[in-house]
């Protein structure tokens, strides 16, 4: 066997193997975020019925402006909470966005929880695919992979993200070779089919521990 096929199945082995941690780690956090947008919509949703009074009705409008300011503040401290993941998860897959990842995902996950408590309708899709992202870019740094390695881990981990929020596998897989690099790869296409594999398992584990039908 020749050295450029021994470093080739190295790299592959590699690949795979940081692939499903970071599959793991974006189907347990998407499984617990989905999970408490649930529980915020829910409440939400049953406040709004309750409010059959003025004072209800003010303190309902009371509540949206305080989360408001509060997603103000917090897209001030961490800018790339702003606005979907998508783009987000896209810009750092293709090198051209750099930002924290932690306060990135954290930003992008409590922005959402705060606009789903203000009674804004926005889904947790966009958002599941910026942290998915976000959260390779964080496997690949500690654990000192090179850049172009770090941008097959966004890649899966924003695939995994989508395909934990929709229950979709195909669909994360699609993503990562139709939308966030718009071009074929072998290395793409077995980054993104390993860490959703790997998300889908275990999002569905939790799903299921916590009594929910994803």
């Amino acid at each position: 066997m020749g050295k450029t096929q021994k470093t080739r199945k190295s790299f592959i082995l590699r690949l795979v193997v940081y692939a499903a941690i970071t599959g793991v780690l974006v189907g347990a956090t998407i499984a617990v975020f989905m999970t408490a947008a649930r529980i915020v919509i829910s409440f939400v949703f049953g406040a709004h019925k309750a409010a059959d009074t003025p004072l209800a009705v003010v303190c309902l409008i009371m509540l949206s402006i305080m989360c408001c300011f509060a997603m103000a503040v917090l897209q001030t401290l961490c800018p790339a909470a702003k606005g979907s993941g998508i783009p987000l998860a896209e810009g750092f897959a293709r090198g051209m966005l750099g930002a924290k990842w932690l306060s990135s995902a954290a930003g992008l996950a409590a922005g959402s929880l705060l606009a789903f408590l203000g009674g804004l309708p926005l889904g947790s899709e966009g958002p599941s695919i910026g942290i998915g992202g976000m959260l390779g870019d964080g496997i690949g740094r500690l654990t000192k992979r090179p850049a172009p390695f770090r941008r097959y881990l966004i890649t899966g981990g924003a695939s995994a993200g989508l395909a934990t929020a929709f229950n979709a596998p195909l669909t994360g897989i699609a993503f990562a070779v139709e939308e966030t690099h718009r071009r074929f790869s072998p290395d793409i296409l077995l980054s993104a089919l390993t860490a959703v594999t790997a998300a889908v398992v275990t999002a569905q584990a939790i799903f299921y521990g916590f009594g929910q039908i994803a």
